[in-house]
């Protein structure tokens, strides 16, 4: 009897999956991309390949509720892709920002941005593309297009 109750929790729980983020999941998400300076610059020292830069929308009504960004060494620019990598859904974020350079140490934004402590915030609305610029120099991000 326990192993039939099991099963068909097992079931209930597999059907359920699929509702979960349905509409990022769907593809109706929404695509975030951008640029990431310091005051108004490339941001210093620039990142290399090895060096770990971490960009991400945290929600705070979901779990875990991360979009990280792919982040482009070569031009600072990023692209968060959503959770399911079918875009953001619509919604206020907190962004995070990590740089460690390779050799390790500590965060050369001295964790001002971190999943702690990032002040950043920003609102993806029901534009189908997004272009933000995240300024670490000026704690802003602001909508380009």
């Amino acid at each position: 009897m326990a192993r039939l109750l099991g099963f068909g929790l097992l079931a209930v729980a597999l059907l359920a999956l699929p509702a979960c983020g349905s509409k990022a999941a769907s593809g109706t998400g929404i695509k975030v991309k951008g640029t990431l300076l310091q005051n108004g610059k490339p941001i210093q020292p620039p990142p290399k390949e090895d060096d770990a830069l971490y960009i991400a929308f945290l929600d705070p009504k979901s779990s875990p509720g991360e979009s990280p960004a792919y982040y482009n060494h070569a031009d600072g620019t990023f692209e968060i892709k959503g959770p399911l990598g079918a875009g953001v859904v619509p919604g206020e974020y907190r962004v995070v920002v990590t740089y460690t350079r390779y050799q390790g140490g500590d965060d050369v934004l001295k964790e001002q941005f971190s999943k702690e402590n990032s002040p950043l915030k920003y609102t993806v609305t029901d534009d189908k593309e997004q272009e933000i610029v995240i300024d670490v120099g000026k704690k802003a991000v602001t909508k380009v297009r």
